[in-house]
This record gives C-alpha cells, structure tokens and sequence, in this order.
C-alpha cells in the first residue's frame, strides 16, 4: 500500500498565516496543519475566528468539524464559501512557499558560488604569499651559496700550490711503498711456497697414518679401523687403545713410520670426531 504522508505545522513555509484586519473585525485567520494520508486530506485552520477541521477525498469533503462540533454532510454547503476561502489561501500559501523555497536555494546557490570564489582567491592569494616568500628565501640563499663558494674559491686557489707539494711528496713515498711491495710481494711468494711443502709434508704424514692403521688391522693389533679409539706413538713408547705395545711391536712401527727421534703422532677417534697431531 502507497503512502503519501505530508505534515506542515507551524513552519515558515507550513502555510501559518496570522492576519489582523480592522475591517473584517479583528478576526484571526490561521492555518494549523495540512497533511495528506492514505489518498486522504485533513485540514486544521481557522478562519474568521472559527476552527476548522476539514476532512477531503481529492476534492470531496468527506468530515467536517468547526469549533469542535461535526456538521452533517447536508449542511456542507453552508460553509462551500468559507472553505473555498480556506482551499484558496493554502493553495497561495503553498505556491509562496514554493517560490520562498525556490528563491531560498538560488540564494544558496550562489552563496555557495560566492564562498567558492573566495576560497579559491584566498588559496591563490595564500600560495602566491607563499611563493613570493620562496623566492625571497631563495634569493637569500643564493646570495649565501655564492658568498660561500667565493671562499671555498679562495681556499681552494690557497691550498693549490700545498696539494701540489704534498702530491709530489706522496709520488716519492708512492714509489717507495711499490718497491717494499715488491720485496713482499717476494717474500709472499716464498711462504707460499713453503706453505705447499709443509702441506705436501702433512698429506705424506696422513697418508702414511692411514697405511699404519690398515698395518695395525693386518697385524691384529686392532680389530678393525673403527675399532682404533686412540694413539699415542713418540721416541718412548706406543700406546694404541691405550695399551702400551711390546718392544718388538714398538721398534717395527718406529723404523717405519716415526719421522725423527723427536717425532710424535697423537690420534683420538671420540664418537667419530676424529683427531690427529703429527709432530
């Protein structure tokens, strides 16, 4: 179901109108409400000092009461005037409201237009400001920048001729350093190459390490290599396990596999961390 629901009351543009005329013996005339339901109007006003409640179906009235009492619908006609004068009024009323509401919102309008425009001329205004101190901080800043470099110019023109002496100071020093680089450079050469004798020798030493274990295994001093936990072999004695090893065992590794009277191996195999000292 379609509703149309209009309440106007006690509005500027609610058609409330107080008129005070001598000539029609001060009496009041005053529309209180209008409002539109269900197809339905009701109209509340006063007119020529009455109260009207006015009840309509489109153009029809359907309920009418004045001062509180219902006239019967045969009676309608007797106020056929007054609620033309009534009908009338609001219609006027309502078309003031219209053109006030109208006329509101072209003002509005243009008010807005004109805040616009004076927002816009006062950013315009604001960044010109805003520029014009730019350019003044800019303009100082120069002047700074170019007073600068006329000193940094004269200390550079000042220090010149000292860069120049030490430049060739450090060419002298340069060479020198490239000859002591040169006898290092030599020297690096040297160790290197020792470097690689002594890796060579250490590879040797492992080598022949691993020829004693698998010689250990052969001889049935260890069951097998993993079985080897620890040995000790210097000019005193062999250890392996921890077990010293007879004379005869200890001279024949010795012949072969101690490098010097002053030599020692010492290896250690904890949980499979693996360690070795040749000496």
């Amino acid at each position: 179901m379609k509703h149309q629901f209009l309440i106007i009351a006690t509005l500027a543009l609610a058609l409330t109108v107080h008129n005070t005329d001598v000539h029609a013996q001060n009496k009041q005339t005053e529309v209180q409400s209008v409002y539109s339901y269900n197809g339905k109007t009701t109209i509340n006003t006063t007119e020529d000092g009455q109260k009207f409640e006015i009840e309509m179906e489109g153009k029809k009235i359907i309920q009418l009461h004045v001062d509180g009492k219902k006239i019967r619908e045969e009676d309608f006609s007797k106020y056929e005037a007054t609620i033309k004068k009534i009908e009338e009024r609001i219609e006027k009323e309502r078309a003031k409201a219209e053109k006030a509401r109208a006329e509101a919102a072209i003002h509005r309008e243009e008010a807005a237009k004109h805040r616009a425009e004076a927002e816009v001329h006062r950013k315009e205004a604001s960044a010109a400001r805003e520029a014009a101190e730019k350019d003044r901080n800019r303009a100082a800043v120069q002047r700074q920048e170019a007073e600068t470099q006329r000193r940094q110019a004269e200390q550079h023109r000042t220090h010149a001729e000292r860069q120049r002496e030490e430049a060739q100071a450090q060419r002298a020093v340069a060479d020198r350093h490239r000859a002591e680089a040169e006898v290092h450079r030599n020297e690096a050469e040297k160790h290197r190459a020792e470097a690689e004798v002594h890796r060579a020798a250490a590879a040797e030493e492992r080598r022949k390490f691993d020829t004693m274990i698998d010689e250990l295994v052969t001889d049935k001093l260890i069951p097998s290599r993993k079985e080897l936990r620890s040995v000790i072999f210097d000019n005193n004695e062999l250890l392996i396990n921890d077990v010293k090893q007879p004379d005869a065992v200890y001279k024949k590794y010795k012949e072969k596999y101690l490098k010097n009277t002053t030599g020692r191996i010492t290896f250690r195999n904890d949980d499979g961390s693996r360690t070795i000292s040749l000496d």
